[in-house]
């Protein structure tokens, strides 16, 4: 019920998006949503990784490492799986519901200052800063 409230959530903002800007299409529009209800299904992971970092001074390498199930035990609309990889960096994988089969959302931590922050990128969604706060798309991986 909690993953249907948020999507109606996302997709009510999604249509006074749609109003505001009506170049972007109906189909976008629920894709942002989908891919906006996969990062909040994810919230909590983040927020354990973050606690890991804390008590560890050291990011988790993989999902066990924060006591999380498999990649795939993390799923949604369009969500797929997430994965938590070497650096404590947070790989969410969409179906094709999302507009891209295997379409990635990479969250990656980093530490400035003593202080715990994100970075988000995509690489498949051209949209995500409409539906993802502080998710850039990049056209290519950095080199």
């Amino acid at each position: 019920m909690k993953g249907f409230l948020i999507l109606a959530i996302v997709v009510v903002i999604g249509l006074i998006i749609m109003q505001n800007r009506p170049e972007i299409g109906d189909t976008t529009i629920l894709k942002g949503a989908l891919l906006k209800e996969g990062v909040e299904l994810t919230n909590r992971e983040r927020l354990k990784i973050r606690n890991y970092y804390i008590s560890s001074n050291s990011l988790p390498e993989s999902n066990s490492d924060i006591a999380g199930g498999v990649p795939e035990d993390y799923h949604g609309e369009a969500l797929i799986s997430m994965k938590i990889s070497r650096g404590g960096v947070m790989t969410l994988t969409f179906n094709k519901k999302s507009g891209v089969e295997g379409g990635k959302i990479i969250y990656k931590p980093k530490i400035e200052n003593g202080e715990f922050k994100w970075s988000c990128i995509t690489y498949d969604y051209p949209f995500i800063a409409d539906y993802v706060d502080d998710c850039v798309y990049l056209s290519s991986p950095q080199k």
